[in-house]
Formats: C-alpha cells, structure tokens, sequence
C-alpha cells in the first residue's frame, strides 16, 4: 500500500482564488505547506486572503496574490513564468476559475456564451497546457480541474454551462490518456460537485436574489466550500501511484 504524498513545499498555482471553491483551496493548501500563487481579478480579495493566513497559525506555506484575468492569455502564462522565477518549481495547477449564466439555447446571449467558454474552457485549457511545461519529470505535478454535476448531467435553463463543464470532463480525459502514451507522470483529477454555497449563483442568475432564494430552497441543502476543500485535499496526497480521475459529491438532500 503506498504512502499519501506530503504537499510541504510544493508549489501551486489556484485560479479563481479570490472567492467561493478557488479560495478555500488555496488557504487549505497553505495551510498544508505549499506556496500558493493565487490567480483572480480582484486584488482586495487577495490582499485579504494574505491578511488573513498571516494570523493563522497553522499556515506554514507562502501565499502569493496575482491580480490576473485568466481570459488574457498573455498575462496568464506570464503568471506561471513568475511562478517558476520566486518558486523554480511548480507542482500543482487548481483550475478553480468558472462561471455560468443561466438561460435556453433557443434564447442564448451571444456574449454570454463566450464568456462563459473563455472562463470555463479556453482558460483551463491555456492554463493547463502551462502547467504540464513547467513541471518537472522527476517531481510528477498533479491538475484539478473544479468541474461540476452539471458536466455529468444537464440542468434545466442550464445547457450551455453543462456544455462546458462536460467539455472539461472531455479535455481531462483526453489529456491523461496523452500523459500516458508520453510516459508522463503527472495526475489530473475533477471534482464535481452539486450545488455549493458561494457567490456562483448570484451571478448565475445575475444578481436576481429571488432566484438565488428559490434555488436554495428547492436544493434542501447545499454543500459548504470546506466540504469540496476536504475532497482535493484527498485528491492531492493520494498515493503517487493512484489517480483520481473524477469526484461527483452533492448533498444528500440535493434532489437532482
């Protein structure tokens, strides 16, 4: 039986890191030893992140805010070039950035559509094709890509966010069967989870709180950030020999 892996001093990149999934993964990580580089668009957020692990304890990595919009490609990469400059490694990529505007295919917003694909899609793919450049042969690296139920099955006014979650499922499964055939070490996971307590539905349903309200009550109950936390921390120390292709996890009074 292989041992779980110890993350202490490695390093990670964590889109999306300013709310929601994207930053309880990042402050659990530093919590676990790893220097985290925190990729979002609102630097107060981050600031206050640092703010925050600086009184924490427990948190014995570096965390490290990177004002950056994952849709500009350039500024992107030029994240994970500074990355490797401050750390000479990276060992793990959390694809925590997405998003999702409710609404039908037959009465879709164009700019909508592309939003939604430049975040969920376009950006993880860039980000991902980053990460497996800079990690190293002999210090195997380890992607996870935050999908959603909505890539296993489709909501209801939700079909072009389920397109791009099950495109996510698509390119991971895709990418591990290249890592294979290259010999290449490196694990790339999702984690699916139902609905979860953030600010995602508020922007989902643009700001409609009634709606927010609505969807609260008929889900009975959501699950909480820490709960999708614990499943990439179970993810990542994982022994080396094991890779966790896909986690689904819903509240057990999450009807659909």
């Amino acid at each position: 039986m292989g041992s779980v892996i110890s993350l202490q001093g490695k390093t990670a990149i964590v889109t999306g890191a300013s709310s929601g999934i994207g930053r309880g993964v990042a402050m659990e990580l530093v919590r676990y030893g790893v220097n985290v580089v925190m990729l979002a668009r609102r630097g107060d957020r981050l600031e206050e992140i640092v703010r925050e692990l600086e009184k924490d304890s427990e948190a014995s990595g570096v965390a490290v805010p990177m004002v950056v919009d994952v849709t500009d490609e350039k500024a992107l990469v030029a994240a994970f070039d500074q990355t490797l400059e401050r750390f000479s490694y990276l060992d793990i990529l959390i694809n925590a950035a997405g998003l999702g505007r409710a609404g039908s295919l037959m009465e879709g917003v164009t700019t909508e559509w592309i939003e939604v694909f430049n975040v969920n899609i376009l950006a993880l793919a860039v980000a991902t094709r980053e990460a497996i450049k800079r990690f190293a042969f002999d210090r195997p690296g380890h992607i996870i890509h935050l999908s959603s139920m909505s890539g296993h099955r489709v909501p209801r006014k939700g079909a072009f966010y389920a397109a791009t979650k099950f495109a996510v499922r698509a390119m991971a499964e895709a990418l591990r069967c290249e890592l294979r055939d290259a010999g290449d070490p490196t694990r790339i996971s999702c984690i699916s989870p139902g609905f979860v307590s953030t600010e995602f539905f508020g922007n989902y349903f643009r700001g409609d709180q009634e709606k927010v309200d609505q969807l609260k009550e008929s889900a009975r109950r959501m699950l909480e950030v820490d709960d999708i936390v614990a499943a990439a921390m179970h993810v990542l120390t994982a022994p080396a020999h094991v890779e966790i292709n896909d986690v689904l996890l819903r509240s057990n009074e999450q009807l659909s």
